[in-house]
């Protein structure tokens, strides 16, 4: 007797649509990676002060996005978790972190021009954190182990608008 998974599973391995290994090796990375980015940015957006919170209102805000394609390998998905979750930390008591998210990839829909979308990657997470100027947080987004693994990253700084009065 086979769960409706496990049955899936064993068909289109029968059908060699796919390598079992690989793809339960991607499944369970996946899955954990995703609880513990969650546990992770859940506990340390918790942590911010007030006085973080301040602080990230005056100085400037960046983002960067975090991409995957077929070239992302891993290998140890627990060194992975470990590497991102220690970066996380590291900036958090910098008091530089503001959130950080694993994004959803299997839920995901496109609206708009095709032209636009980018078929080669697929946004994975984002980090937003606080930095003097632009140079400090192309230090430190160089300093994410994302591009370790065969991933890229993109750095945009967040334009702050101000409404009018």
């Amino acid at each position: 007797f086979l769960l409706p998974e496990e049955e899936i599973l064993a068909q289109l391995k029968k059908k060699r649509l796919i390598n079992s290994e690989s793809f339960i090796m991607k499944n369970n990375f996946i899955k954990i990676a995703a609880s513990i980015l969650i546990l992770v940015s859940v506990f340390y957006a918790g942590k911010l002060s007030t006085k973080n919170s301040q602080e990230n209102q005056q100085e400037n805000l960046y983002a960067i996005f975090l991409y995957e394609n077929d070239e992302f390998k891993v290998e140890n998905p627990n060194e992975l978790i470990t590497e991102y979750t220690n970066w996380a930390i590291d900036l958090n008591k910098k008091g530089l972190l503001a959130y950080a998210e694993k994004l959803d990839v299997d839920n995901r829909n496109w609206f708009g021009s095709s032209t636009v979308k980018n078929v080669q990657s697929k946004l994975t997470g984002y980090f937003v954190y606080s930095a003097n100027n632009y140079d400090a947080a192309k230090q430190i987004a160089e300093s994410h182990p994302h591009t370790n693994y065969g991933g890229g990253i993109e750095l945009i700084q967040i334009d702050k608008i101000k409404a009018e009065k």
